[in-house]
């Protein structure tokens, strides 16, 4: 048995400044304290029918801060620019993936360029950059470019071009479990090139919007643990070699089926493959969601059903991928106001209402009887009924 007692703080500010038409500055801070006391318990082997302690309140959690400033230059008609710089700090430990404590600073430098309707009254362009210099691993640049054009009929045209780059985090730096897995300081962030182009439009005097999206990535160094060191029975995390290349489409409909019901869908297909044709772990394959939403502007109650589903997905434990998801959960959901004015409403919500069983994410740890490794689910919310009053000034 084990259990957290948790507690969060967030303070943050924001300044924006306008001194002119020309001009404008905007000025971001936060903290960020998370803290938790882990306690766990368990059988006593040697004196069966016993309990004995293995955390006793130990601390875990992190600090964050960090501060944002930018500003936005427009001194000629049909432009626009954007200049900043970031900084974060991380410092923290964790009890239970069992890192040690340690602290990270990142700076970064950004910049921006874009059109405005006063240049292409049709089309919107945009470009910008980003440096970030982290305080372990190296330090990456990354850019894009995008673009929307509006098209006769209804219909629109956007792509965008680009690269990104992940840190890793630090579970994947830190960590040192005897009895899991173990980081890697040297690990390098992910990169990856990304295209994405869409096109889209509208029909029934805007009742029916449609985008279809197709994209293509490729990512090197994508970090996973996936490395095994036999001597002390821990997953590595490491970088993988070669390219992971991500190709797929999405199609997206939004619609108003009557004045009293809307509909939202979407499908997703998406083929991440590593160098061994295997598909990349926690990545499904397809995703689909459906929302379905019953509203008036005469009545006090309306109601959502929403239906998600995942396709099977991957993932690396101690002997090797497992496949788990695979499932459709389905949600409902009603609201009903109290008054005419709107200023009294009770929701409800029944979260999986089927009470489907399913995993979101696998772990592994050792049986108590022999101390040999088995796999178990991160299982999902269960039926849930949610209740809650609002009263709205």
């Amino acid at each position: 048995m084990a259990y957290n007692d948790r507690d969060e703080d967030i303070l943050s500010s924001k300044l924006d400044f306008t001194p002119g038409d020309v001009v404008q500055l905007f000025l971001k801070g936060y903290l960020h304290w998370w803290r938790s006391h882990y306690t766990e318990y368990d059988h006593d082997l040697a004196n069966p029918g016993g309990i004995i302690e293995i955390d006793d309140h130990d601390f875990w959690g992190f600090k964050d801060y960090g501060a944002n400033a930018a500003a936005k230059f427009a001194p000629y008609r049909g432009f626009e620019a954007y200049v900043g710089t970031d900084y974060q700090s991380y410092s923290g430990n964790d009890a239970v993936l069992v890192i040690t404590q340690k602290s990270e600073d990142v700076h970064a430098l950004f910049a921006e360029i874009a059109t405005t309707s006063d240049l292409l009254s049709n089309a919107k362009l945009a470009a910008g950059m980003r440096y970030n210099a982290p305080s372990f691993g190296p330090s990456a640049t990354v850019w894009n470019a995008s673009g929307r054009f509006e098209l006769p009929d209804e219909l629109f045209l956007r792509a965008l071009l680009g690269t990104a780059f992940r840190l890793p985090t630090a579970e994947e730096l830190f960590a040192n479990d005897p009895q899991d897995e173990r980081g890697n300081p040297d690990l390098k962030p992910e990169r990856s090139t990304n295209l994405n182009v869409s096109v889209g439009g509208s029909l029934a005097n805007g009742r029916l919007k449609w985008e279809t999206i197709a994209f293509a990535r490729d990512i090197t160094d994508l970090i996973a643990f996936d490395g095994f060191d036999p001597a002390t029975d821990q997953a590595l995390a490491e970088n993988v070699p070669g390219k992971v290349r991500v190709r797929g489409g999405e199609l997206v409909i939004d619609a108003e089926l009557l004045d009293v019901l809307s509909m939202k869908t979407s499908y997703t297909y998406s083929r991440a493959r590593e160098m061994n044709d295997r598909q990349i772990d926690r990545v499904p394959e397809q995703q689909a969601k459906l929302l379905v939403d019953y509203h008036s502007a005469g009545q006090r109650f309306g109601a959502t059903l929403t239906l998600d589903y995942v396709g099977p997905v991957y993932q690396s434990v101690w002997d090797g991928p497992e496949r788990f998801g695979n499932y459709v959960v389905v949600d409902l959901a009603g609201r009903v106001f109290l008054d005419s004015a709107h200023h009294h409403l009770i929701t409800a919500r029944l979260e999986n209402a089927f009470d489907r069983q399913y995993a979101t994410s696998l772990g592994t740890t050792q049986r108590d009887s022999d101390g040999s490794n088995y796999t178990y689910w991160n299982l999902g919310v269960p039926r849930t009924l949610e209740a809650r009053y609002n009263y709205r000034f």
